[in-house]
């Protein structure tokens, strides 16, 4: 058997230090994702900074969204064209959260990734 799979995968941040975090998300090579939703598990502080953006980037760089509240449970949701999508090569897919100003000094982001993929055929008898 084989045939198209619409799916998700789910990955958090480690703690948000510095001038950006990254969340690993792992999708089968040759997956295109279609979205993502983020979501602030929990609190996040920044020097100088109260909001945050985020991309992911495989190929093109796809905005995600900007603007993000850091207040606990902010939520974002995008879809993204599955005709502008690369394939994913690598396995993974890194999203990319940045804080607007400043740096971030704590936080966590939870990342859900909506992903299509074919699974491979098994043999004919």
């Amino acid at each position: 058997l084989g045939g198209y799979v619409c799916t998700f995968a789910e990955a958090v941040s480690s703690s948000l230090l510095g001038a950006s975090g990254s969340i690993a998300v792992n999708v089968p090579s040759g997956a295109r994702i279609l979205g993502a939703q983020l979501r602030v598990d929990t609190l996040i502080t920044s020097v100088a900074g109260t909001s945050w953006s985020a991309v992911y980037a495989t190929g093109a760089t796809q905005s995600i969204g900007t603007g993000q509240a850091f207040t606990k449970n902010t939520k974002l949701n995008t879809m993204f064209d599955p005709f502008a999508a690369t394939p994913i090569a690598s396995a993974t897919t890194t999203i990319t959260v940045t804080p607007d100003t400043g740096t971030f000094t704590a936080g966590v982001v939870r990342a859900i990734v909506y992903y299509e993929t074919f699974v491979a055929m098994g043999n004919n008898p």
